[in-house]
């Protein structure tokens, strides 16, 4: 057997076991180390006999990947839906689906159309990866019968392998009119290595997923074109009680995409993601969300009191009407960091790349914020209200336009910028990188340390800076240079 260990980034490792007889191998461990699921995509089969399938799924503890005969084989034809359901309904725990080809609902018989109920641990995988297999719902053929395509119910548990998820629909009201691939109740797990979900909807929130305290994880795949009537143009998670959602969408997955068509959209917040709740998380780790549209807040990501982690990856061109064209997070509790990640080109009315309120607080670590813009206040950030913070570490912000506050405005939240480089940025009234304003009168610290360049921004006053109101400011090294203005071409500071 190989030993998992210290696997890294885009490892990839073909396996041939010695003997495929049944007998010998079936349930035999071939892989070893804990976590499984999520090392899973790093391997894959070669050498299958012709005619047969076989598979690497996790063991129940989800310590070793072990060798799996399908239990059933899926082909594309008439009735393909209504074999997949009866394959589920008689499958035993653990069991491995394969399908080939497109699996598409329609209403040539009663059973050839519905949700697919998930109550046990189950693997529905792509028979080889030489052309497309997918489950389509058919929601323009099903019309008023459209449907969903999966509910994993509490406890369970799916793996989609090389599997896409197309045109389901959530139509109904509460929990039927939530998630149009997949609906996750809580303590369940729907995992999707590869594929894509594409052109879900739901008439309520999570237009392709909806996680109720149950956990998501999207490898490697495609999510786009779906949309959502409230929030969560593709992905919705919340509570359940006590028991809390998560959320993990990694290994290179594309969310959205610059074709129109592609873009994720949410009526009111959350283009692509929606996370509500206190305690409730969501994890990109070298993930792209492109292009996607939100009709309120957070373009990409909106989260109310949730913890949102970003490592790596690309947010571009998404936008909101509101305010966060890429991310945006409301009141106490919500919590956003970054690190290494690239903003740009992001808009929105306040915050073109990331919008603020309340007590949430923001660390932003490297990487770069650039060619956001925003109508109002805050090109590539903005804070409203008092008790935020923000943390710029090693961040370089260039080229970001807005109203008030070129790359950034802070309306009372406690600011630290350590190093790093704010240069070309723009402002058509007050602070060509930076607007602070303390409306509350309790005084705001706003801290600049670490040698912090501020380089050829422009403004009508405060070419560099506009500081005002009750605003703690201070300066320690870093260079103020080249930028222009009306009036205070480096720094205006006014109020106290």
């Amino acid at each position: 057997a190989i030993t998992a260990s210290a696997l890294r980034g885009r490892a990839h490792i073909n396996v041939e076991p010695a003997d495929f007889g049944y007998a010998a191998q079936n349930s035999v461990p071939l892989v070893k180390g804990a976590g499984a699921e999520t090392y899973k995509s790093y391997f894959s089969l070669s050498g299958t006999p012709e005619g047969e399938a076989w598979s690497l799924v996790p063991n129940s503890a989800d310590n070793a990947l072990v060798l799996k005969k399908a239990d059933a084989i899926i082909k594309e034809g008439n009735g393909a839906w209504a074999r997949l359901k009866q394959a589920v309904t008689a499958a035993e725990d653990g069991a491995v689906i394969f399908i080939e080809g497109v699996i598409r609902a329609d209403a040539s018989s009663p059973d050839n159309y519905g949700e697919i109920v998930i109550s046990k641990k189950l693997t529905i995988q792509a028979i080889h990866q030489k052309s497309v297999h997918a489950l389509d719902a058919n929601k323009a053929a099903l019309g008023s019968s459209a449907h969903r395509i999966f509910t994993v119910k509490t406890g369970a548990a799916l793996t989609l392998n090389g599997v896409a998820l197309k045109n389901g629909k959530a139509a109904g009201s509460g929990a039927a009119g939530q998630g149009g691939a997949a609906y996750i109740e809580k303590n369940a797990r729907f995992t999707q290595n590869g594929g894509l979900a594409q052109d879900c909807e739901a008439a309520d929130s999570g237009g392709a997923f909806f996680a109720h305290g149950g956990s998501l994880i999207l490898n490697s795949m495609a999510v786009k074109g779906n949309k959502a009537g409230r929030d969560g143009g593709a992905v919705f998670a919340d509570a359940d009680g006590a028991v809390k959602a998560r959320i993990k969408i990694e290994g290179g997955a594309v969310v959205g995409g610059d074709a129109a068509a592609d873009a994720n959209f949410a009526q009111a917040n959350g283009g692509a993601v929606a996370l509500i709740g206190e305690g409730n998380t969501l994890s990109l780790d070298g993930a792209a969300l492109s292009g996607n549209k939100a009709g309120r807040d957070g373009g990409a990501v909106f989260a109310s009191g949730g913890t949102v982690t970003v490592t790596r990856g690309l947010l571009s061109k998404n936008s909101a009407q509101a305010n966060g064209g890429a991310v945006a997070l409301s009141g106490e509790g919500s919590a956003l960091s970054l690190d290494s990640v690239t903003l740009t080109e992001n808009k929105a009315e306040s915050g073109g790349a990331l919008f603020a309120s309340g007590k949430a607080a923001v660390t932003v670590r490297s990487g770069s914020l650039n060619k956001n813009e925003a109508a109002a206040s805050g090109g590539a950030a903005a804070f409203s209200g008092a008790g935020g913070s923000l943390t710029l570490d090693g961040v370089s912000l260039t080229g970001n336009k807005a109203g008030n506050g070129g790359a950034v405005f802070s309306g009372s939240a406690k600011v630290k910028i350590r190093g790093g480089s704010l240069s070309e940025n723009e402002a058509k009234a007050s602070g060509g990188a930076i607007s602070a304003a303390s409306a509350s009168g309790d005084a705001v610290s706003f801290e600049i340390t670490g040698g912090a360049v501020f380089a050829s921004n422009r403004a009508k006053t405060g070419g560099a800076l506009s500081v005002s109101g009750s605003i703690l400011f201070s300066m320690t090294g870093g260079r103020i240079e080249k930028n222009s203005a009306e009036s205070g071409s480096a720094l205006r500071i006014s109020g106290a």
